[in-house]
This record gives structure tokens, C-alpha cells and sequence, in this order.
């Protein structure tokens, strides 16, 4: 009889030094009295992360790509080795709680019409990241992420429908989407649906999954009681394994809305697709002009922010960009990096 842990953890490291020790001592420490399989894919990282992983961890089945083949690639690599009934995708900055683990595996134990939970994430003053759970996206939603409205006015629930920040993230629920960050899959589910898209190179696999599953008629359930803790920038609103991409290049600005593309493409069609692209035109559109009003204004009164509304008018620019079909996210490589041409001011990468 042929051996089977319970719980496969996989995790995509890229530059990560920092972060991945307390991950999986974190994962290791919430073990109690399952059996785990550990998987790291490291993504070509310029850092010492696949070493620390080989010297400090040897338990860990570890895999080294020589570049960055993509966030559900990278994860797909361990997925279809991994023989637990049950594989955790775990960001590799983040910490899990000791029971997160034990909680989620006895839900999905006793609760066979569930295919995926998802815990609580909390940032690390405490907070609750409102991306624990989300709603399928719309033409819409987009839009109103667009203007930021769900910032500016998170209790109202048309322009927060994608993001949720209205909800009540102490109770348990059945819900559309799951966070990527730290999501519990059965194995068979995985397989049912073919894994993660590797047509999408980051952002909105975890939509894409959660949508296949629920096209299976699955239940994805939100555990608060479970908790992992999320080192993301607490002003962008992203990780900070993220951050590296938000940081090195703009035409990772334009990526989560080609993703976002796909997603229509896959579950709307063309014609809603193409729609959805002519709003967000529109919308981009605005928000250069008001970043151009903003860039100088920053000149007449505060030049200190010039960096910022540089960077703003830029990817404002790209978005648009893409939106009329000039910028390609996989070929255009044109855009100088923000570090360098704009500064390290603080960006913000909402979809």
C-alpha cells in the first residue's frame, strides 16, 4: 500500500530570501498531527532563495527553473507530483497560523460538497486584507477599481461588489473567490479542472481556479477561524514577493488586466470581452488626464510628489496602451523601469 500524506504544500519562490525561512519554519510548526509534503518551485530567483531552501530545508522537494516561467506554471510543476488528497498554495510571504492547517483540512474532511477553502489573512499590524475572498469579476467591477471607488467608498456594495470590502470577515461563508495567497484545493478537483491556467503568467490564476471549480458545481468555503499572516506593503495592497515585479517594470502594470482579458474571454466571450476593453479604455483614459492635472499640479506646489504622478501618468499611459491594442505585455519591453526613470516613490497596484 502506497503512501499518501495529507496536505502537499507548494510554493513559488522568486527572490525571496528574506521571506521564505519564517515560511516554512511556519508551515513545519502548524504540522500537529498531519503528514505533510512540501514543494518549493523557485522562479529563476537572482537571490539566495532555492539555497537556503536546499541548505536549511532538505525535507523539501525543491525545484529550480533557470528563468521565471510564470506564477501557475511554477505551481503546476509540483501540482502534477504532488499525491496528497489535499494541496495547499501558499505564498512564500506569509506565515501560517499553528491550527490554519489542522482547521482547514477538518472542514474539507467533513464537508465532501466543498472543493477549496480559504483562511482569514491578516497584514501584520493585525488588519484584515480584504482580498481573503472576492466576487468574480465584471466589466464593471473593473471600472469602479479603475477610479479606485471601492477605496474611496468601501461600504457601499456596487462599487466594492469585486473586492467585498463591505463584507463581514468574522463569519464563515460560501463565497466565489478564494485568495492565491493560502488556498486549500482537493487533488481531485485539481485534476478534474486541469490545474492552473499557464496561459495566465501571474495575476487572476486564483480567480481562474476558483471560476472552474465552482463550473463543477463546487463550494469554495472562507474559514475565519484559520489565519495566516501576509507581509504585503500595507500602501500598495500588494505582497511583497509582488512587489519586486510592481517595482522592476511597468509592463507588469498592464498584466493583471490582460489577465483580467482572458478571464472574459474565457467565461463571457468575445463580443463582452471586447466590450470590457472599450470601458476600460474610456476609464484609462480619465485617469491620465487627471494624473497629467496631478503632475502639474505637483510642479506648481509639491514637487515632492513629482515622482509619484510621474509614475502614475506612466502607467496610466501603458494601461491605456494596452487598452487600444499598442502595448503588448509579452513582447513590449519599451518601458523603463520605474525604479530608475521615476524614482522608488510609492505606486499603487489595485486592479
Amino acid at each position: 500500500m502506497s503512501y499518501a500524506p495529507d496536505i502537499s504544500v507548494v510554493i513559488v519562490t522568486w527572490n525571496v530570501e528574506r521571506l521564505i525561512g519564517a515560511c516554512l519554519n511556519s508551515v513545519r510548526a502548524s504540522e500537529g498531527g498531519l503528514e505533510l509534503d512540501l514543494w518549493v518551485v523557485d522562479n529563476g530567483s537572482k537571490d539566495r532563495s532555492p539555497q537556503i531552501v536546499a541548505e536549511q530545508y532538505p525535507q523539501v522537494n525543491l525545484t529550480c527553473n533557470s528563468i521565471n516561467v510564470g506564477f501557475p506554471k511554477a505551481n503546476n510543476q509540483a501540482l502534477i507530483h504532488a499525491q496528497a488528497k489535499y494541496a495547499l498554495l501558499l505564498n512564500p510571504d506569509t506565515e501560517v497560523d499553528p491550527q490554519a492547517l489542522m482547521i482547514m483540512y477538518d472542514y474539507l474532511e467533513n464537508n465532501q460538497d466543498v472543493l477549496a477553502v480559504g483562511p482569514k489573512i491578516l497584514r501584520p499590524d493585525g488588519t484584515v486584507q480584504f482580498d481573503c475572498v472576492r466576487a468574480l469579476p465584471t466589466m464593471w467591477s473593473s471600472l469602479f477599481d479603475v477610479f479606485y471607488l471601492s477605496k474611496l467608498f468601501p461600504h457601499i456594495r456596487l462599487f466594492s461588489r469585486y473586492k467585498l470590502t463591505w463584507w463581514d470577515y468574522q463569519k464563515s461563508a460560501q463565497v466565489e473567490c478564494l485568495s492565491g495567497a493560502c488556498m486549500m484545493i482537493r487533488r481531485d478537483a485539481l485534476e478534474h479542472v486541469g490545474f492552473l491556467d499557464e496561459t495566465l503568467f501571474m495575476y487572476l490564476e486564483d480567480i481562474d481556479i476558483c471560476a472552474k471549480l465552482l463550473r463543477i458545481g463546487g463550494k469554495l468555503v472562507y474559514l475565519p477561524e484559520a489565519r495566516i499572516i501576509h507581509h504585503s506593503d500595507a500602501k500598495v495592497g500588494v505582497g511583497a514577493s509582488t512587489m519586486q515585479v510592481v517595482e522592476e517594470d511597468l509592463i507588469f502594470s498592464v498584466m493583471p488586466y490582460e489577465s483580467l482579458h482572458l478571464f472574459f474571454l474565457r467565461y463571457h466571450g468575445s463580443l463582452y470581452a471586447l466590450i470590457a476593453r472599450a470601458v476600460l479604455a474610456v476609464g484609462f483614459m480619465i485617469r491620465m488626464l487627471v494624473a497629467s492635472c496631478l503632475l502639474l499640479a505637483g510642479h506648481l506646489v509639491n514637487r515632492r510628489e513629482l515622482y509619484r504622478y510621474r509614475y502614475l501618468l506612466a502607467k496610466s499611459w501603458a494601461l491605456l496602451s494596452w487598452s487600444v491594442g499598442r502595448f503588448d505585455a509579452g513582447r513590449d519591453r519599451r518601458v523603463t523601469s520605474s525604479k530608475e526613470t521615476f524614482g522608488t516613490a510609492t505606486v499603487n497596484q489595485d486592479l
